[in-house]
């Protein structure tokens, strides 16, 4: 894990955590990144209360060394996934599903 952004949405809070992949990790990505796949998958969990966080979603993102969430005057939540070391970077718009 490369990072770890809290962010929280109506009542609910949530964790995400920035996955770079499967690499060594007594590596720096930048000299891995011959090896390292194009996706992989960053994880959003849920504050459930006693259960603490539990999985709540997986993204397919590109191989991630940091998050940043930021809300719209509109209430609307983004995430922003990017690679500093690859120059890649992806949005999500938060979605609510009731």
């Amino acid at each position: 894990m490369y990072d770890w952004e809290a962010f929280r949405v109506g009542d609910d809070y949530y964790l995400l955590a920035a996955v770079y992949g499967d690499l060594d990790p007594h590596r720096s990505p930048s000299t891995t990144s011959t090896t390292l796949a194009t996706s992989t998958s960053s994880v959003i969990y849920r504050w459930q209360g006693v259960e603490k966080f539990v999985v709540a979603h997986r993204l397919s993102t590109p191989p991630a060394t940091d998050w940043e969430t930021f809300t719209t005057e509109r209430g609307d939540v983004f995430l922003v996934c990017a690679n500093g070391h690859a120059g890649i970077s992806q949005l999500f718009r938060v979605k609510l599903v009731q």
